[in-house]
């Protein structure tokens, strides 16, 4: 039974696009801990001091790489802010918002979305509303339906490239239980378990995973191109709202800060590709950085049912059958991104 969810019904129109994700996301996580900061300031409405504001996002991907580019280009530092970005692992991105270790999160939708449901999560905003991954297939798999009986990998149930490979798995014919699940916790390890035969098929970034992957495991090719897809949330700011609700001066210059990067990754490519190097430990960053381009708006932009509804009805299709996809606007603060200076 093929799944309405990130497909386009006309797949023939479409060109196959690589681009560059992050995933959710929030998407494959990266263990290490990759951490930059600008200084602190206090607000200028007598709220209480924001200090040092924590943004984590879930895999070192170049679609990921902006909030640091906005540190490395000084503008959180120039809005007042004291701004510290990780990287956490894809599991690990919906608690960190949740427990309130960390107030703001960028990632794809839908983990932080599942988080929403039982703490105080909206998403402010967002600079990349298109799919970008790929279903890669091991030796001897032909198609996604030649995985009957054979193990797919992902970080973490849930996140999105789980939502994904089962939505392609079902399009191709197979049940649930065709299909072995293996979920390895990190981006590290679901390469690794592909580039060893651990597993036969996993959904990554096209670039630079997928191109990567490709060319280090022999006989290896793309199953499917999730490019030619219903757009939704690849990028998104996300933030925990007690938090914002007490700092709203602060909240509004980070997304400032942020909208100025988007804007200036798109004018200043050499700066941009230089923070892709060092954040996403790009081996080719001019063309990664050609490959955000592909999924990247050009400033931050409020969130619409076009994003939001599918990664609602994904939740709702896999273990939340509560969840209603048209009340997405409950899930959502386009407050700040619609006072942007």
């Amino acid at each position: 039974m093929r799944l309405k969810i990130f497909r386009d019904i006309n797949r023939s129109t479409w060109r196959r696009r690589s681009v560059v994700v992050g995933v959710s996301l929030a998407i494959l996580g990266a263990t290490a801990a990759c951490s930059t900061s600008a200084s602190a300031g206090a607000s200028s409405t007598g709220e209480a001091p924001a200090g040092t504001i924590q943004l984590v996002v879930g895999a070192p991907a170049a679609i990921l790489a902006v909030p640091t580019f906005a540190v490395d280009q000084g503008f959180f530092k120039a809005e007042g802010l004291d701004v510290k970005v990780s990287i956490v692992t894809a599991a690990q991105v919906p608690t960190a918002l949740a427990g309130d270790t960390a107030q703001f999160v960028v990632g794809a939708a839908p983990g932080p979305d599942a988080a929403a449901l039982k703490a105080p999560i909206k998403i402010l905003g967002t600079y990349a509303d298109k799919p970008n991954m790929e279903f890669l297939l091991g030796n001897g798999v032909s198609s996604v339906a030649d995985l009957k009986g054979k193990s797919v990998g992902i970080s973490a149930p849930g996140e999105i490239v789980d939502i994904l490979a089962k939505q392609e798995l079902a399009s191709a014919g197979l049940a649930p239980g065709d299909v072995t699940f293996v979920s390895l916790g990190s981006f590290q390890a679901v390469s690794a378990a592909f580039q060893s035969g651990q597993v036969q098929g996993v959904v990554v970034s096209s670039l630079p995973t997928g191109a990567t992957l490709l060319a280090s495991t022999p006989g290896s090719s793309v199953g499917y191109d999730f490019s030619k897809s219903t757009p939704f949330t690849l990028a998104g700011l996300y933030a925990n709202t007690d938090w914002t609700s007490a700092h709203p001066d602060a909240t509004q210059k980070l997304v400032n800060a942020l909208n100025k990067a988007v804007m200036a990754w798109w004018s200043d490519p050499t700066d941009a590709q230089a923070t892709l190097k060092t954040f996403a430990n790009s081996q080719n960053p001019a063309v990664d950085y050609a490959g955000t381009l592909t999924v990247m708006t050009k400033t931050l932009e409020p969130v619409t049912a076009a994003t939001q509804i599918p990664a609602l009805q994904a939740l709702h299709d896999n273990g939340h059958p509560d969840v209603n996809p048209q009340d997405w606007a409950k899930y959502v603060d386009n407050t700040y991104v619609n006072q942007l200076k």
